[in-house]
């Protein structure tokens, strides 16, 4: 079972009682790097063949989503290009595992990336009805 928590990632082994392993986001306390903040949203690429999963930040950065390997302790790049709100949903396209898809905090569209190209770049921006707690521009 894996959990967000502040600067970390928590996993549980369900089968025993007691407390997870914690994979830290970020280098240390101070630094600048990694993925700083509460891990708010989890997603894993729904493939046999991967060990790949996202996750995203409640910090309005301009990084707030990175990709994971379950096999190493850093994470494998960023995602940048959405807006700089924090991450509320991260979802992967099951037919087709290279879209990844995530929502933010008070902004009422979808954003998408395609895994298999430049992730600085977004693929598409889906709009939705507008919500009643977004912020006028």
């Amino acid at each position: 079972l894996y959990c967000g928590f502040l600067d970390a990632i928590e996993v549980f082994d369900v089968s025993r009682p007691g407390s997870g392993t914690r994979l830290p986001t970020t280098p240390s306390r101070k630094s600048k790097d990694g993925l700083k903040g509460i891990i708010s949203a989890l997603a894993f690429v729904p493939s046999h063949t991967s060990d790949l999963y996202a996750a995203g930040s409640l910090s309005p950065t301009p990084s707030n989503t990175a990709l994971f390997s379950s096999t190493q302790p850093e994470p494998v790049m960023f995602v940048s290009g959405a807006p700089r709100a924090g991450v509320t949903q991260i979802q992967f396209n099951p037919a087709a595992p290279h879209l990844m898809y995530t929502a933010h905090r008070r902004h009422a569209s979808i954003y998408a990336w395609d895994l298999r190209t430049h992730l600085d770049a977004l693929r598409r921006v889906h709009p939705l009805t507008r919500c009643s707690h977004e912020p006028e521009n």
